[in-house]
């Protein structure tokens, strides 16, 4: 062996190896604290069991994981290096340097590969456990709060609804008033289709019967069994109010499914007309038939009385007056 051969497998020892290898030892050291830690304060949530900490804690040590793989794979590029190194030499002052930086790394490794297997091991507890262990608590939390947001937009479209609905009665009333039977109809068309509105006030109390069979009570601490019934008190008081409401918006319906053009008033009808009235009861069966059978059946007594006048000219004069 040469004495430059010497002198650089002492060099690489001295300026690479040996401080990479403190360096990675100084880094176990650190990391090993933080992760008994980690470790202890897991065991002690999976125990519990405290399923958020447990989660917490499992994140922690997957932001480990990785540090102590690559640590691993350091240590591993420097033996690596050694073993290179040593078939390179056979002087007896070499091998004691490799040896003693060997020995260094080789423990070193042994260590890694501890906290990396402890570690591994307590990822696959912590995800047993939470694999067997729900957050009833958190869920339940959760649960109410979308439930009571959804009861509460649905109690708030219900008062529009029947605002609408109003609203539509008002029209259809003003359409029966001036016989005006389309208008009539658009209003119960529109009345029938807020009537119909989804979700039905039996849907909206199944989903909250359903919701607190979800829930699991029995599975709470007492205290939060204790806020649940609170709780369900006060949905239920919502959920009862809905269904008033629509209830309200159903009979608001039918009244205005009743509701028909008014009749048509035969004697103005001949005040206008300039009808004797001795043919007033030919001018009441005329006003009761439809539209066009009424303006030929009074063209037919205006005939009769010799002022001739046209079927759509009678309808005209009539519209007019706002009597048909």
């Amino acid at each position: 062996m040469s004495e430059d051969t010497k002198v650089n497998i002492h060099d690489l020892i001295k300026k690479e190896i040996e401080p990479a290898a403190n360096t990675l030892i100084k880094e176990q050291k650190e990391g090993i604290g933080k992760l008994a830690k980690i470790m202890l304060d897991l065991g002690k949530a999976i125990d519990k069991p405290d399923v958020r900490m447990v989660k917490l804690l499992s994140k922690a040590l997957d932001a480990e994981s990785p540090l102590i793989a690559n640590r691993l794979s350091r240590t591993a590029r420097l033996l690596e290096r050694l073993e290179d190194a040593e078939s390179e030499t056979d002087v007896d002052s070499d091998l004691k340097e490799l040896e003693e930086i060997t020995t260094k790394l080789s423990e070193l490794e042994k260590k890694l590969e501890g906290n990396y297997t402890a570690l591994k091991e307590y990822q696959d507890k912590a995800k047993k456990a939470l694999a067997e262990v729900s957050d009833v608590e958190a869920d339940a939390a959760e649960a109410w709060a979308v439930h009571e947001a959804w009861l509460r937009k649905q109690l708030e479209l219900a008062k529009k609804r029947l605002q609408e609905m109003q609203k539509i009665s008002e029209q259809a009333k003003k359409a029966a008033a001036n016989r005006d039977e389309g208008a009539l109809k658009d209003a119960t068309d529109l009345g029938a289709a807020l009537r119909d509105t989804k979700p039905s006030a039996k849907e909206i109390q199944d989903t909250f019967s359903k919701f607190c069979d979800d829930v699991h009570p029995e599975k709470l601490t007492q205290d939060l069994q204790d806020q649940f019934k609170r709780d369900r008190e006060k949905f239920q008081k919502i959920v009862d109010e809905i269904t008033s409401i629509r209830a309200q918006i159903e009979k608001v319906q039918q009244q205005i499914e009743k509701m028909d053009t008014a009749p048509v008033d035969s004697k103005k009808v001949s005040a206008t007309l300039k009808i004797p009235t001795q043919y007033d009861g030919k001018v009441k069966k005329a006003v009761e038939l439809d539209k066009i059978a009424a303006g030929k059946a009074l063209e037919a007594i205006m005939k009769d009385i010799k002022t001739p006048m046209s079927a759509k000219d009678i309808i005209g004069k009539l519209e007019k007056a706002n009597l048909v």
